[in-house]
């Protein structure tokens, strides 16, 4: 089922996006499908860091979920403005449906153009996504996106520096024998 949903999604089948709004298991279908791209876009950083591969792979399905959780919010909020749908869409529509939008990161197992492609892969799917469930055209769809991304990109750029300085911390100390 998780597996027909995100052909479907990365075909751009129409009404793809709507069932998954409108499914009470679309929220764990899509965190399934969201954490097995994550993990595969996080393989080539994981190979190269030898014995700190599953933390590396830990890191970015965890700091992926929270990011589209925080997304989601900031969409569902920022869209009332443009949407004529009345009453707005539940959380969860967007939740799901955001999640599953990320599923072509896992084009980051491809070497060198494999997460550019897979991020501006996802982009497009996100404004479609907006578009089904905030029953938007393009333009407010992109606006929706843009502004509701503030939130999560400041926490990518505030957490996963700190992260990466006690990685790199514990891995000096353990070098020199403190830890």
């Amino acid at each position: 089922m998780v597996v027909d949903r995100v052909k479907d999604v990365l075909l751009f089948k129409d009404g793809a996006f709507g069932e998954i709004a409108s499914d009470p298991n679309g929220v764990l279908q899509g965190l399934v499908a969201a954490a097995i791209a994550a993990l595969a876009a996080s393989f080539w950083p994981a190979l190269f860091t030898f014995f700190f591969a599953p933390v590396v792979g830990f890191l970015a399905v965890t700091v992926l979920l929270i990011a589209i959780a925080i997304l989601a919010g900031g969409c569902s909020l920022v869209a009332r403005l443009y949407s004529q749908t009345v009453p707005p869409p539940p959380y969860t529509a967007w939740l799901s449906t955001l999640l599953f939008a990320t599923a072509p990161i896992a084009l980051g197992i491809i070497p060198f153009v494999g997460h550019s492609a897979g991020a501006v892969y996802s982009l497009i799917l996100a404004v479609v996504a907006i578009q089904a469930v905030g029953n938007l055209p393009t333009a407010p769809a992109m606006v929706v996106l843009v502004l509701g991304s503030i939130a999560p990109l400041v926490l990518i750029l505030l957490v996963v520096p700190v992260l990466g300085a006690f990685a790199g911390l514990g891995g000096l100390l353990g070098l020199i024998g403190l830890s």
